[in-house]
């Protein structure tokens, strides 16, 4: 039985003590970020193909997602974490999560994407691409992640959209065993990419390297960024901060 902290006290203030501590245990538990419900349907034909990747479907126990494209570049900048899901939202489109984060840039490294046209991506382009992802230079680059993350008491939860049959559902889901703490720097890329959680996120006993790395936060969200000091992967941003250079690589279900 919990015994109220204020036991013998009876007014603070002018107020009931014992109602006021009454109703701030009935009040729920602080929820991640929320964004909108959206019913989003396969792309049968998009009208510039050459400026989207294929990133191919892959299922990790509970957590899968069927083919799908990717922007090349960025766009939505200057906008919240939030606003981004909005406007991505209203057209059917959606926010790569960390997990398909992690899954573009291994496809990227490997060599082996194509574009939405079905032509291979000649090594030259690819470089281009990941080196605006991740190469240590100015200017400041940055792109959201569908992830945010919440804890209550001991408990920590990931919230992101899944892809399903009835169209994109926000689910929230036990964090599962990752890294927990700060590393700045850092983490190794390659073991990260390689060794990467169903979730995206670091295993615990990640290889150490150049990679800053920011650890989940209650009702923070995730993303990268790089600039001359260093590239990051963080999941400890406010939703509601902006920047001119943070971004988003809009997707879409491939029919």
């Amino acid at each position: 039985m919990t015994t109220s902290p204020f036991s013998g006290v009876t007014r603070i203030f002018g107020r009931d003590t014992k109602e006021a501590y009454d109703r701030l245990m009935s009040e729920p538990d602080p929820q991640p970020p929320q964004s909108p419900q959206p019913s989003i349907l396969p792309v049968t034909h998009i009208r510039d193909p050459q400026n989207y990747l294929i990133l191919e479907g892959r299922s990790y126990n509970a957590y899968s997602y069927p083919t799908i494209l990717v922007a090349k570049a960025r766009d939505l900048h200057n906008h919240t974490w939030e606003k981004t899901q909005e406007e991505l939202h209203r057209e059917q489109q959606f926010m790569l999560t960390p997990r398909q984060g992690v899954d573009l840039l291994l496809d990227l490294r490997a060599g082996n994407i194509h574009e939405a046209t079905g032509r291979k991506l000649p090594q030259p382009e690819i470089t281009n691409i990941l080196n605006e992802i991740y190469e240590v230079r100015n200017p400041w680059r940055g792109e959201w992640y569908d992830a945010s993350f919440a804890q209550q008491k001991k408990k920590w939860t990931i919230t992101y959209h899944k892809i399903t049959p009835q169209g994109l559902q926000q689910v929230t889901q036990p964090l599962e065993y990752c890294l927990m703490e700060d590393k700045t720097p850092g983490i190794d890329l390659e073991d990260w990419l390689q060794r990467a959680t169903p979730q995206g996120l670091p295993p615990k006993n990640v290889k150490e390297g150049s990679l800053y790395y920011w650890h989940p936060q209650d009702n923070r969200v995730a993303g990268f960024c790089a600039d001359s000091g260093g590239a990051s992967f963080y999941c400890d941003r406010n939703p509601r901060g902006s920047n001119s250079a943070r971004g988003v690589r809009r997707a879409f279900v491939k029919s």
